[in-house]
C-alpha cells in the first residue's frame, strides 16, 4: 500500500467516524480453520472492547462482544443558534451466530447476524453518577455483518469489512433539555459501518489495525 492510498484510508476513517448519540465499536473478523478453534480479541484507541469467537463446527460460529466507545462530544443546541458540547459515551454487548470462511482458504467471505444492546450517556452520569444535567438512553437492535478476506501472503490478510445495525433508542432521561433537534423516544436510525483491516498471524498471536 503506497502512501497516497494509506492517505485515502484514513481520511475514508475520519469521514466514517461522525456521531451523535452512538460511537460504533471495531468490526470483529475472526480467522477460524475448523470446528472447536476460538478466538480471544482485545482492542483500544477508538474503543475498549473483548470479543470472542467459538466455532461450533467447520462453517458455523458463535461470537459476543462486550465494549465501551471512548468519550467523544456531541454537539447540541442549548438556545436558538446556540450551541455547546458535551462528553458522552457508549457501551454495548453483542451476540451473534454466522458462516465462517475457514482459514486454509486464502479469500472468502464471512457472514456473521445477530443482536445489540446498550446504553448511551454523559461522562458526568455514567463514571461520576451525578444526577443533574443528565442524558441518558438505551438501544437494542439487530445487525447484519459481512468481510471479504484476501490473503496478501500465507500469513498477512486484507479484509474488507461491512457492518449495518439498525438500533432503536429508548428510556430517554432528561434529553429535551439537550434539544438533539427531532429525535425522540423509540426513534430507530439504520447505523453503518464500513472498513479495511490489516491482519498479521502468528503461531498464537494475531495483530491487527482497522
Amino acid at each position: 500500500m503506497n502512501k497516497k492510498q494509506l492517505l485515502l484510508v484514513v481520511l475514508c476513517g475520519i469521514l466514517l467516524g461522525s456521531c451523535t448519540l452512538y460511537k460504533s465499536t471495531s468490526i470483529n473478523s475472526p480467522i477460524l480453520d475448523k470446528k472447536g478453534d476460538a478466538q480471544l480479541k482485545g482492542s483500544s484507541l477508538s474503543s475498549l472492547e473483548v470479543s470472542g469467537v467459538y466455532a461450533l463446527s467447520d462453517r458455523l460460529a458463535i461470537s459476543l462482544d462486550a465494549g465501551s466507545a471512548n468519550s467523544y462530544f456531541l454537539r447540541y443546541e442549548v438556545e436558538e443558534n446556540e450551541y455547546d458540547n458535551i462528553w458522552l459515551l457508549n457501551y454495548k454487548f453483542d451476540v451473534g451466530l454466522g458462516l465462517y470462511n475457514q482459514a486454509k482458504n486464502k479469500r472468502g467471505i464471512q457472514v456473521f447476524t445477530g443482536y445489540s444492546i446498550g446504553r448511551s450517556a454523559t461522562i458526568q452520569n455514567s463514571i461520576f453518577q451525578q444526577e443533574s444535567g443528565i442524558l441518558k438512553t438505551s438501544f437494542k437492535g439487530p445487525y447484519l455483518q459481512i468481510s471479504y478476506r484476501n490473503a496478501l501472503n500465507e500469513n498477512t490478510f486484507l479484509n474488507f469489512l461491512c457492518k449495518g445495525k439498525y438500533y432503536e433508542f429508548y428510556k430517554f432521561e432528561n434529553i429535551v433539555e439537550y434539544r438533539l433537534g427531532s429525535m425522540k423516544e423509540g426513534d430507530s436510525f439504520y447505523i453503518q459501518q464500513v472498513g479495511i483491516e490489516w491482519k498479521e498471524v502468528k503461531e498464537n498471536v494475531t495483530i491487527n489495525f482497522q
